[in-house]
């Protein structure tokens, strides 16, 4: 079966009867109208006879401009929504792969202005690199996507398998594209059976410890203990901002008031460890870390090596929002998975 891409022209060989498939709808510049014959249109032709048309419909298509290439309509079968992140699952309208989609929504414009999270592509891009690295495989590239007028239903573009600044454009939204894994991977459901033990807390600890002498060392000026200070700063301050969004018929002001002493307790403790941070900073201690090593982004995968059955960790959806955040010490980030 032969399959047509906006790629260089091959010459075709027509001495049998082959299966030609052209995805006409690649071929249709509309943003938000679809002309889609279904999804694709399948030739079936013997020696030359349909040659003529196929090399029209390739040439046409390998001249259509990036910038009009249309989106494709993508029914949600699932999706995740939390403060920011945005994860919709959908089916690959070529091999009905189950993929999902990763993308920031501002949902909360107080974490936003707050600086918690920053939208930058750069930060996308050097994100879905440390992604790829620490889970081979997962990460298939980023996509330009729009929201439909239909809520169960997003337009995705092209798939950038190889994504840089060059291939990004301004004022346009891409959102990560992955493989779905099966839940019984995730650690959360991993730790009923045996990872659970003292032999897959072992495991873990390791896996944790190799991805750790890999990482790169942090940017100059990251995790210093000043940085460390304005982290918690920021912390106070969005803790404060949720006490007092209480409800007050249902939290009364001596209620709310038992919970302030934390703050308090985590600037003193600051003050007290301030010298351990300095010297960790200054023995390297702090690297680019994944920054949010919990149990619903690490994942036990099966392997086979030289026929024996193994498993292996790996890591989904770092940190990629704001450098503070994951440019941090190897210990900050292992306590997370604790």
């Amino acid at each position: 079966m032969w399959t047509f891409r906006r790629t260089a022209p091959t010459i075709i060989d027509t001495t049998k009867e082959e299966r030609v498939t052209i995805d006409i709808s690649l071929l249709v510049p509309f943003e938000n109208t679809l002309l889609v014959f279904k999804d694709t249109v399948n030739i079936f032709f013997e020696d030359y006879v349909y040659l003529p048309l196929v090399n029209i419909l390739y040439w046409t298509l390998f001249f259509v401009p990036p910038s009009y290439y249309p989106k494709l309509p993508y029914t949600f079968e699932e999706e995740i929504i939390s403060t920011t992140p945005r994860v919709i699952f959908i089916r690959s309208k070529h091999d009905k792969q189950k993929i999902c989609l990763k993308l920031w929504q501002r949902y909360d414009e107080k974490v936003f202005k707050a600086g918690l999270v920053i939208r930058r592509a750069d930060y996308l891009l050097e994100g879905f690199e440390f992604n790829r690295r620490f889970a081979p495989g997962v990460y298939l590239g980023i996509t330009p996507v729009k929201l439909s007028k239909d809520p169960r239903k997003i337009l995705r573009g092209k798939l950038i398998e190889n994504p840089d600044q060059t291939k990004l454009r301004k004022g346009v939204e891409y959102a990560l594209v992955m493989k779905r894994l099966p839940g019984v991977w995730r650690l959360d459901r991993q730790l009923c059976q045996n990872i659970g033990t003292a032999e897959g807390m072992k495991f873990l600890a390791k896996e944790v410890a190799c991805m750790h002498k890999k990482l790169e060392k942090s940017l100059l000026g990251k995790g210093k203990p000043e940085c460390i200070a304005s982290k918690l700063a920021l912390n106070r301050q969005l803790f404060e901002e949720a006490l007092r969004s209480l409800p007050s018929d249902h939290f009364t002001d001596n209620y709310i008031e038992n919970y302030r002493w934390i703050g308090n307790v985590m600037d003193r403790a600051c003050n007290i460890y301030t010298p351990y941070f300095k010297q960790r900073y200054e023995n390297g201690h702090i690297k680019r870390c994944h920054g949010d090593l919990k149990a619903t982004n690490l994942w036990i995968r099966p392997k086979k090596r030289n026929g024996e059955e193994l498993q292996e960790l790996i890591a989904l959806d770092c940190v990629d929002f704001n450098p503070d955040f994951c440019h941090i010490d190897t210990l900050s980030d292992w306590t997370e998975a604790c």
